[in-house]
């Protein structure tokens, strides 16, 4: 949802989860897990899916709970920013944040696939280098893989290029609420 803060004047995007969808998610699973298991008892040739299921179970825990999505946002953010690396992320806005209530900067922009959106003349390899940089970033700096990176939640974001000039186009990444983590080891 689009919304403004109150006395601030600032656009940002509220996301909302509806009642009972971390206890759906929670059977939906629960009955895949079911048939995966009946699958494997009655066909020997069936793969085993015990780990899938298992991190399945744990990103859909993880997706629902949106002050971790805030958190994970907020560390890509700081380590895009401490690496220099220009590619937008939506920045939390805590005192609007919940474990069900997700309230972020909101990114103007679209779809990196929308190519026929871009300004005439964009270089898409400027776009999409600092992209490639930034996941390198994430995983050997912090650890993180963005886990749901598909064109929805990769934006093309037009931003001020300063002194007058029009407005370049840099890559955003949204939806922090599936990553997994790496240790230094991994």
């Amino acid at each position: 949802h689009v919304a403004y803060l109150r006395g601030a004047d600032s656009k940002v995007c509220v996301k909302v989860q509806h009642r009972g969808v971390a206890s759906m998610v929670g059977t939906d699973l629960a009955t895949i897990e079911f048939i995966c298991e009946r699958a494997a008892k009655y066909h020997p040739d069936a793969p085993d899916t015990t780990d899938l299921i298992r991190q399945w179970r744990r990103a859909s825990k993880e997706e629902v709970d949106f002050l971790k999505e805030a958190g994970n946002a907020r560390d890509a953010a700081a380590c895009l920013q401490r690496c220099g690396i220009d590619v937008g992320c939506p920045m939390p806005i805590a005192s609007c944040c919940g474990k069900r209530v997700l309230t972020m900067a909101f990114i103007e922009g679209w779809k990196i696939t929308d190519v026929d959106r871009l300004p005439l003349g964009t270089d898409r390899e400027a776009i999409c280098r600092p992209l490639v940089d930034a996941f390198a970033a994430l995983v050997f700096d912090i650890g993180l893989i963005h886990g749901d990176p598909h064109p929805g939640n990769v934006f093309a974001e037009p931003v001020d290029a300063g002194g007058g000039k029009p407005k370049r186009i840099r890559a955003a990444l949204l939806d922090w609420g599936i990553v997994q983590r790496m240790s230094e080891a991994e």
